[in-house]
């Protein structure tokens, strides 16, 4: 299976996208930030991912050098696994030469209101009637949200509901 390439900034939606890809695929998915000098947590990852036949999605933070980079995929390809990399545009022809088979690569990128007003309805459902059509479109023409930071501001809103015992408001 040719590894699928998450390209975009921090919150696009990059894990969102790896998980719907393994969903898809009836698989789980097993996530790991990166880090150069902490091997043992790619190793750890990368058996969880094959003991539960899950996809594993490795987010490459965007100061990792050419070097670490092929390193990296020089240790996930002993694994054999699904793979998906969250990676920062200036890697991807690294990454490129390092991959066996084409890689699939999806570029996200900023949304526009529409997209974030969309994006909050699909988030709000239980929450969909507290809010006017209007409300939520105000929400997404004014914050310049990405989907992971919609999704955290409405994580920290819930908790904060839940202890204040009070309807959410964002």
């Amino acid at each position: 299976t040719p590894p699928l390439l998450l390209m975009g900034p921090s919150g696009s939606g990059r894990a969102t996208v790896a998980s719907a890809a393994a969903g898809s695929a009836r698989r789980g998915l097993v996530e790991l930030t990166w880090s150069f000098r902490r091997q043992e947590q790619l190793q750890a990852a990368a058996r969880e991912a094959l003991w539960h036949q899950s996809v594993l999605l490795v987010t490459v933070p965007d100061g990792a050098s050419h070097e670490e980079v092929a390193g990296l995929w020089e240790a996930l390809s002993l694994w054999k696994l699904p793979l998906a990399l969250a990676i920062p545009p200036s890697l991807l022809e690294r990454v490129r030469q390092a991959c066996e088979l084409e890689p699939v690569v999806l570029e996200l990128g900023r949304f526009d209101s529409s997209q974030r007003e969309q994006l909050w309805r699909r988030l709000l459902p239980e929450e969909r009637s507290a809010f006017s059509v209007h409300e939520l479109q105000q929400l997404a023409s004014r914050f310049d949200l990405l989907p992971g930071q919609i999704a955290r501001a409405l994580q920290s809103a819930r908790a904060r509901q839940t202890m204040a015992g009070e309807p959410l408001d964002l």
